[in-house]
């Protein structure tokens, strides 16, 4: 992700309890060390990260695992949920308007497609699936249209 001050980010998925990231200031020929990103707490899953042409800020949907929510996945999940959005309005330095898109328990959700609409709509499609859906967590593809986002 090509950040306003020329910078790249990009972020790696671990099995260490949440995304890592590092930084290129040189249009990545050389990195810096991965680090944690706390903000970003999930399983080993995929991060999806893009910034809105219309508003200038970035839009994140992950698998955050962060306590809030209350959700305990279960098995049939693979840890993929609760699936949530949230913005940046400062270049990726903090993360606001946390809002959880997906939460079965027994459902995982990944992969996801972010496209943003002219009438202020963001497309989401990702896959879906689980015990509700009685097999495996990438058996559905979902589209979703967020308004006001």
């Amino acid at each position: 992700m090509e950040l306003e001050d020329g910078k790249v980010m990009q972020w790696a998925r671990t099995d260490l309890g949440c995304q890592y990231k590092a930084f290129s200031c040189d249009g990545g020929m050389t990195w810096s060390d991965i680090r944690p990103a706390p903000e970003f707490l999930s399983p080993c899953s995929p991060l999806s990260i893009k910034r809105n042409p219309f508003s200038g800020n970035l839009i994140a949907i992950w698998n955050d695992h962060a306590p809030k929510y209350g959700v305990i996945p279960g098995a049939e999940s693979w840890g993929r949920t609760p699936l949530v959005i949230a913005r940046s309005s400062d270049n990726g330095a903090s993360w606001k308007d946390h809002t959880p898109l997906e939460s079965d328990p027994d459902c995982g959700y990944c992969y996801t497609a972010i496209h943003f609409n002219r009438d202020n709509s963001i497309l989401a499609a990702y896959c879906g699936g689980g015990k509700t859906y009685g097999t495996a967590v990438l058996q559905d593809l979902v589209i979703r249209r967020i308004s006001g986002f």
